[in-house]
């Protein structure tokens, strides 16, 4: 198999790790959860999970990642939309609609 779709294969793993843990975690709670369980619920061995995951402080810090991330995108993408809006306002760029009568 090919470098990259092993890679391919292991991040594929380590996001059903995820699922499983936030769905583990929304059941039973950070501390009720234990790494047994995210394992059974990914369809995985508590070793197979291991040798993607040193722990499961590391698939917390994956999930929060995974939400800061999220956010700090939309929070990119409504300050592109902002700057656009100030734009238009201050006339810099035309609006679609926009046209001048003579």
């Amino acid at each position: 198999m090919s470098e990259g779709k092993v890679q391919q294969k292991q991040q594929a793993r380590r996001a059903e790790i995820v699922v499983a843990a936030q769905k583990c975690f929304a059941e039973k709670g950070l501390h009720g959860a234990s790494v047994a369980d995210i394992a059974r619920e990914a369809g995985l061995s508590v070793g197979q999970l291991y040798r993607i995951f040193a722990s499961k402080e590391a698939i917390i810090e994956a999930i929060v990642s995974e939400i800061v991330n999220a956010r700090v995108g939309e929070m990119i993408d409504e300050n592109h939309n902002l700057a656009r809006k100030a734009a238009v306002l201050a006339g810099r760029i035309p609006t679609s609609g926009s046209h001048q009568k003579r």
